[in-house]
């Protein structure tokens, strides 16, 4: 364990799995506290915090305290589970989780240094419908895409979805909606290949 003065500086904390900055723990208690006693919902929550703060919180709020998540968004989009790869952020979270399914952000989930062979090891694992990531489609074989695909080939069905979109979180947005029955035949299907949306 280091030192105090270094654990206080954020850098050990942000090496630990699920590591939250402060600024979104107090955003996350706060809108907990609104949810239980004043049946807050994502609009009321919406004009009370700033959207950065407010989906760092939220997508704290869908990973830790899922049933809660629900009193304020309702109910999920389907029964699929997704996850948003770190390289998105959090502003995706609860879009897809109210077009899609349930949705969690990788970053609060699994520690930040976890490479793409294992993280797409522990999607399999958690039964994860796909991942949405904004990883080049055509990569290397270190990259998610090309480690999914390589997976796809040996016919396991019960392997995650990849699907590629821009990093531009609007573009991003826009396009899952726009491909709306696209990704669902997807996540209805064995998986063959990434879903490259960008």
């Amino acid at each position: 364990m280091g030192s105090k003065n270094h654990r206080e500086s954020g850098h050990f904390l942000a090496q630990q799995p699920g590591y939250v900055k402060q600024d979104t723990s107090r955003v996350f208690t706060s809108i907990v506290r609104d949810i239980e006693q004043k049946a807050a919902t994502l609009p009321d929550l919406s004009q009370r915090y700033k959207e950065k703060i407010l989906n760092s919180a939220l997508a704290l709020l869908l990973a830790q305290k899922p049933e809660l998540a629900v009193k304020a968004l309702g109910a999920p989009g389907s029964a699929h589970e997704l996850m948003i790869d770190e390289c998105l952020g959090h502003q995706l979270v609860v879009p897809v989780y109210q077009h899609f399914g349930r949705c969690n952000a990788a970053r609060m989930i699994f520690p930040a240094a976890t490479k793409d062979m294992g993280f797409f090891a522990a999607l399999t694992e958690r039964r994860v419908s796909a991942v949405i990531t904004c990883d080049a489609a055509r990569s290397g074989p270190k990259d998610l895409c090309y480690i999914a695909n390589a997976a796809y080939r040996t016919g396991d069905e019960n392997l995650p979805g990849v699907i590629v979109v821009p990093q531009d979180h609007g573009r991003a947005k826009n396009l899952l909606l726009a491909n709306k029955g696209r990704v669902f035949d997807y996540l209805a299907q064995p998986r063959a290949q990434v879903l490259d949306l960008a």
